[in-house]
């Protein structure tokens, strides 16, 4: 087996990851905080209904006398399967991690760090892929993805790139735009690109508005809103936190993490093996606002 290509470029100088399995797939900041809806155990596909009422409240009378209507549709989250193999010869890190013995064993430290480093790539694959990915080999569709494909999904015209001096006033005319019901709901953010995110801080700051409790908790009239690095870098969305959704298969034995250093089948390499199932989906695409940035 051909090992990884592995261009080394600097030295290992000191880092020490402790924690690295479990919290690969949720690493990055939409699913680590998380910003959107966590489905879990799915190992193909899950429904979600969506339940829409309407006459609900009529005049009293003596009789029990059912109203309203129940319009129940529902659609699907699908997860696909998607892996991580990588081979690493250990004579590549003879100096800095294993010592100067070709027959030391990995240590515990050199592991821990080698799965922090390849769990951390896994992860920002993943942040952009939940907004940004395409059903193509190695990625899954992304929210942002479904976003654009959805025409029930209201999009703002006429999009500009993001700067201090107009940021506000392109957020304001996507809230104009945006469901009443929406807009209210506790669970409702302004989901930001990280251009568009760093303007807006930009313009607070210019206002003498900064945010008292840091950059996670700036708002724009009253609307809380969300870093998400894996979107367009210039776009937003303003939507439910409940009306997007990220499914995975977490208690599946096909989900782990495994590294095997092969020394006793006569090689010095170590084997990283990793298997997850991602897959994301949007609600209601009316409820929907999205800011398309070319930047």
């Amino acid at each position: 087996i051909k090992a990884t290509t592995n261009n080394i470029t600097t030295t290992f100088i000191g880092r020490d990851s402790k924690e690295f399995i479990s919290p690969i797939l949720t690493a990055g900041r939409t699913l680590g905080v998380p910003g959107v809806t966590i489905k879990q155990n799915v190992n193909y596909k899950s429904r979600i209904t969506k339940l829409a009422l309407s006459d609900i409240i009529k005049d009293a009378t003596c009789d029990f006398d059912a109203s309203g209507t129940i319009d129940q549709t529902e659609l699907w989250l699908s997860v696909k399967e998607l892996e991580v193999n990588m081979v690493l010869c250990k004579s590549d890190y003879y100096n800095d991690f294993l010592g100067e013995n070709p027959s030391d064993s990995p240590t515990s430290a050199f592991l821990a760090f080698l799965l922090g480093e390849i769990g951390g790539s896994v992860a920002d694959a993943i942040e952009k892929a939940v907004w940004n990915g395409t059903d193509v080999a190695g990625s899954f569709e992304g929210l942002e993805t479904k976003m654009i494909a959805d025409a029930t999904v209201v999009d703002v015209s006429t999009p500009i790139a993001p700067v201090a001096a107009t940021i506000i006033a392109e957020i304001r005319r996507g809230t104009a735009l945006a469901d009443a019901n929406v807009l209210q709901a506790s669970d409702t953010y302004i989901y930001m690109g990280s251009t568009a995110y760093q303007a807006l801080k930009e313009a607070n700051n210019d206002k003498g508005n900064a945010s008292p409790c840091g950059e996670d908790c700036v708002a724009v009239d009253g609307i809380k809103t969300f870093l998400a690095p894996g979107m367009k870098a210039g776009s937003y969305a303003i939507a439910q936190k409940s009306n997007l959704f990220f499914g995975t298969w977490s208690t599946s034995d096909a989900q782990s993490v495994k590294v095997k250093d092969m020394s006793e089948l006569l090689e010095e390499n170590i084997r990283f093996a990793m298997k997850f199932f991602a897959g994301t989906q949007i609600g209601y695409g009316a409820e929907i606002v999205y800011y398309a940035s070319a930047v």
